[in-house]
């Protein structure tokens, strides 16, 4: 099932899969050749009432912990994996804080109001509130305290729309979706005095410099705010197997812009000056596109896999030492 705009590319799959042309039907909108699902549906109402369906109802004395629906993780660092999730719907908004200014609320649930005063455009830059009855805390992802408000580190999530576990995966169910419910989102975060979410990376992602949890978003976001700059990734990299990982940034220039040295080490001092230094990008290659999925996630794992450069390098000699 897919829509008008994502067509060719399920065409593509479907063909790889054996699946032929008339199995591939249209969630929205109508494109000449292809069925609709409403166009299903309404067939179906045009059957006899004795041939119809009856809607699905959990049997009397059963959870409602069913799986209804499979969908599939993006890939970006390993192999998709089946992700179950369950028909359950949401009811309640509260969040779950370590609040550090209010000792007696320390660990309790308290439930956040939605403030209209709060749509505004300057409210942007973070990923919302939370939804109805879901909890969230953040914990410090070494040695796993729970955090406050304003503290960063991993999101965890727990509620009735989350999903169930990962299809036929058990360890990686196991690692991911705790003995007390919540799930380990792998994102690192923090909720501020007003209950946004603001996402700053994924753990996966983080690259470790001396100890150093540095987020490749956030050199990426600094760099595209270049002149010079289009596109970008970062990703750490090793000296060798014994030292620490330094930051490693892969980019696009602009049209009518021409990579070279000095370019490439006028984006390295322009990281020094508004980043601290363990921050500092240590090397640039200039390459022609980021690898990226079909919804627009960076493909580290690819940036990663390369064997050899395939661009200018510029590296950043006089603190290769100290690092």
């Amino acid at each position: 099932m897919t829509v008008p705009s994502s067509l060719q590319v399920a065409l593509a799959a479907a063909k790889a899969a054996g699946i032929s042309h008339d199995r591939v039907f249209l969630l929205e909108g109508n494109v000449d050749g292809f069925t609709t699902v409403q166009s299903l549906l309404e067939k179906g109402r045009g059957y006899a009432e004795d041939q119809q369906t009856a809607p699905f109802r959990v049997p009397l004395g059963k959870t409602n912990d069913i799986c209804g629906f499979l969908t599939f993780s993006s890939g970006t660092t390993g192999l998709p994996k089946a992700v179950m999730l369950s028909h359950k719907n949401a009811i309640a908004q509260c969040i779950q804080l370590k609040d550090a200014t209010v000792p007696e609320k320390k660990n309790q649930l308290a439930c956040l109001p939605l403030f209209h005063k709060f749509f505004d455009y300057k409210y942007g830059n973070n990923g919302g509130v939370l939804l109805g009855s879901t909890v969230v805390k953040i914990i410090d992802v070494g040695t796993g305290k729970e955090l406050g408000i304003n503290e960063t580190g991993e999101i965890l999530a727990k509620g009735p729309q989350i999903a169930m576990g990962y299809l036929d995966n058990p360890t990686e169910t196991a690692g991911t979706f705790g003995a007390d419910g919540y799930l380990h989102t792998g994102d690192i975060g923090k909720v501020d005095e007003h209950g946004f979410i603001h996402i700053v990376d994924r753990i996966k992602e983080m690259i470790k410099v001396k100890g150093q949890q540095v987020a490749p978003a956030d050199l990426e976001h600094l760099l595209i705010g270049h002149d010079s700059v289009i596109d970008c990734a970062v990703i750490g990299i090793k000296e060798d197997e014994y030292s620490s990982e330094r930051p490693k940034a892969y980019v696009v220039v602009k049209p009518g812009t021409t990579p070279s040295e000095d370019l490439g080490r006028h984006l390295m001092d322009y990281v020094k000056e508004r980043r601290i230094r363990y921050k500092w990008v240590k090397e640039v290659e200039f390459i022609p596109e980021i690898p990226r999925n079909p919804s627009g996630k960076v493909l580290r794992r690819v940036l990663k896999a390369k064997s050899s450069p395939t661009g200018l390098v510029v590296k950043d000699a006089s603190v290769l030492s100290k690092i």
